[in-house]
């Protein structure tokens, strides 16, 4: 709330506000209350970044005019692109990487990652670097088994935070039974024969036979990527985008080079590649514009051969309209009148919406969107630790944000924890697990338009 007071000046007085230059009409966002003649008050119920810009209070009377401009900045919280380390474990002393971006919010922005939990920084074989405020990447140049679990980036300013979970599955190394070929030495031209057993260890397993150090049933085992997408939505423009391309297996050396409709790009016109050792390469787009739409594909080659992938990147365009006119000549009082406002290029879906002298006219409520969250698919051990994140992307505040289990209302009790951030985050722990926590659990989204809802089966061990 701000308000306008005028310390002097004869009476009567007409006080008004003015947004951008343009007269501020009362409606259900803002509101301006009066106090007598000399004061005024503006209030903002809900900020939103729509709503930033400058404020002018304009004050008169008979004598003449006085005015005072402030302006309103609005923080928008960071909104993150989702990672994953994908389905497949990965393979002890193999590659893997994650890139964590931040595809919208203001700065300064800090980026942090979790390991099951706790903050972690470079070191114990992860390597943890940055591009930039929005892009922070994690990546572990030989996976061992210590490193598997739940990594989480957090990204924080000051208007909130966001975060994104992915579990890293680790193939447990394989461990041999002994063989003997016997004390007795064996006769020329004898027959004999081992076996060569794996008692423990993660399929697949490749064996392999050493005869005096060196291998005699040897080829070159060509790369293999992890597969990378940008995803299905396409990507609005300014915003920051990233994929990595990683080498889960194959013999050096390895070259990797990346290709956009076909022909061969290095860092120039806002793409910007960079590597990391060399089985990862990562191609960062800081401010995405329509240019930048098309497929991009990730080559790996060594001497056995060559492998890609490719993802296409969508652009929204933004509209652009003809120009429309009532025309030179009055309307006469009671006549019809009609324009068309015509969207001459521009990437569906698009809203259309009318002001008058600055404020809307036809105003529809927008329908909450819930972003997907999961517990997994593997069972949950006992006493072991979870927790989803319900958070409402897109919809009209208020919002009621409400928690089911197997069809029933949940509240904070019997070991589940629920805590909202906010009117469109809520968190749902269970600090530890028990039989009695396996179920369905549905998060609700209700607005005055409508409501969306996302479950997850929770299943446990036993």
């Amino acid at each position: 709330m701000v308000s306008c007071a005028v310390a002097k000046g004869d009476t009567p007085l007409e006080i008004e506000w003015l947004f951008e230059g343009r007269k501020i009409a009362q409606g259900e966002e803002i509101s301006i209350t009066k106090s007598g003649q000399k004061i005024s008050m503006l209030s903002i119920d809900s900020v939103h970044p729509r709503h930033a810009g400058k404020y002018t209070c304009l004050a008169s009377n008979r004598a003449g005019t006085a005015e005072h401009t402030s302006e309103l900045k609005v923080i928008v919280p960071p909104i993150l692109l989702p990672f994953d380390f994908g389905d497949e474990p990965a393979d002890v002393q193999s590659t893997t990487t994650v890139s964590c971006a931040v595809a919208k919010g203001d700065p300064p922005i800090e980026i942090n990652w979790m390991f099951n939990g706790s903050k972690i920084f470079t070191s114990d074989g992860i390597l943890i670097t940055k591009s930039g405020q929005k892009i922070s990447f994690l990546s572990i140049e030989s996976v061992q088994a210590r490193h598997a679990g739940n990594y989480t980036c957090v990204a924080r300013n000051h208007a909130g935070f966001a975060e994104h979970t992915s579990e890293l599955k680790v193939i447990v190394p394989p461990i041999l039974l002994p063989f003997d070929f016997g004390e007795e030495p064996a006769d020329v031209l004898s027959t004999t024969s081992v076996n060569c057993a794996v008692a423990k260890g993660d399929p697949p397993i490749e064996i392999n036979w050493m005869f005096n150090g060196t291998k005699i049933f040897t080829s070159d085992v060509p790369p293999i990527l992890l597969p990378f997408e940008f995803g299905e939505e396409p990507a609005d423009m300014a915003s920051t985008m990233t994929v990595s391309c990683a080498v889960a297996k194959g013999d050096t050396p390895i070259e990797i080079n990346w290709m956009f409709n076909g022909s061969n790009i290095f860092s120039n016109d806002g793409i910007l590649i960079t590597k990391s050792g060399q089985k990862i390469s990562i191609l960062s787009i800081e401010s995405v514009q329509p240019r930048h739409a098309g497929n991009y594909t990730c080559v790996a080659r060594n001497k056995a051969g060559f492998v890609e992938h490719t993802s296409e990147l969508k652009v929204i365009v933004p509209p652009i309209l003809l120009p429309f006119e009532f025309g030179d000549e009055p309307s006469d009082t009671h006549s019809t009148t009609t324009v068309s406002c015509a969207v001459a290029k521009g990437d569906t879906p698009i809203e259309i919406n009318w002001m008058f002298n600055g404020s809307k006219i036809f105003s529809n409520d927008v329908t909450p969107i819930i972003m997907p969250f999961e517990f997994g698919d593997e069972p949950f051990d006992v006493y072991s630790t979870t927790t989803v994140t319900c958070a409402v992307t897109k919809g009209d505040s208020p919002i009621e944000l409400i928690w089911l289990f197997n069809g029933y209302r949940l509240r904070t009790s019997d070991g589940v924890l629920i805590t909202s951030n906010g009117q469109k985050i809520s968190f749902l722990s269970i600090e530890s697990v028990q039989p009695r926590h396996a179920g369905n659990y549905t998060c609700i989204a209700k607005n005055f338009a409508g409501e969306a809802q996302h479950s997850s089966q929770l299943k446990v061990m036993g």
